[in-house]
């Protein structure tokens, strides 16, 4: 038992017991990562390919709609005060009326909303 050679002998099988269940283990999990790594770079391709065409196409709609978005907005801004209070009005009457009378107090609100404009 007080032999070192005996203990020596031992720790060595020990750490090459350890070294040989490491690498058993370390082997399938390389071999995912690796597989994971093929499929990022067909997806990086992929990306390289088609985003530079799409990127484009939303650049050109969003600079012929871009300006008419601007222009609606602006039209639109100095009326916007206006509707809350005649919504607020027609909210109250909305409430206690008649299903054809909402009809009415509709078409009436939308009405003057375009006058307003």
């Amino acid at each position: 038992m007080g032999d070192p050679v005996f203990w020596l002998s031992i720790s060595l099988l020990l750490v090459c017991v350890s070294l040989a269940v490491a690498i058993a283990i370390a082997i399938p999990a390389l071999q995912e990562l690796s597989r994971a790594a093929r499929s990022a770079e067909k997806l990086f391709d992929t990306l390289t390919r088609e985003l530079p065409p799409t990127l484009e196409a939303i650049r050109l709609t969003g600079g012929e709609g871009g300006s008419q978005l601007r222009r609606g907005t602006t039209a639109g801004a100095p009326s916007w005060g206006v509707i809350p209070s005649h919504s607020g009005r027609n909210a109250g009457r909305m409430a206690i009326a008649h299903p054809q009378q909402k009809t009415a107090i509709a078409r009436k609100t939308t009405n003057k909303r375009r006058t307003l404009r």
